[in-house]
């Protein structure tokens, strides 16, 4: 979708009919509020990336599939020879 500003916003849904990303043509807004999702078994947001690929959180869910826990992640490569 093209925004009157000129902005693209880009949204992907898989088969399961759930946001999988929301991405914007701008670095600087996509970098602030751009997303990716990735669901568990029950449909519920399992993690949310980082547009970057250093980040993101994760969300846990207890038996009667309520929200348990959350936690921030960033990647950091070690003994890596690049």
């Amino acid at each position: 979708m093209t925004l009157p500003t000129g902005l693209v916003v880009t949204r992907g849904y898989p088969s399961t009919h759930t946001p999988q990303q929301i991405t914007f043509s701008s670095p600087s807004i996509n970098g602030a509020i751009g997303a990716y999702y990735s669901h568990n078994d029950l449909g519920k947001i399992g993690d949310k990336g980082d547009p970057s690929g250093v980040g993101g959180r994760d969300f846990t869910y207890d038996a009667l599939e309520r929200l348990a826990s959350c936690g921030d992640y960033t990647w950091q490569a070690t003994g890596c020879d690049c």
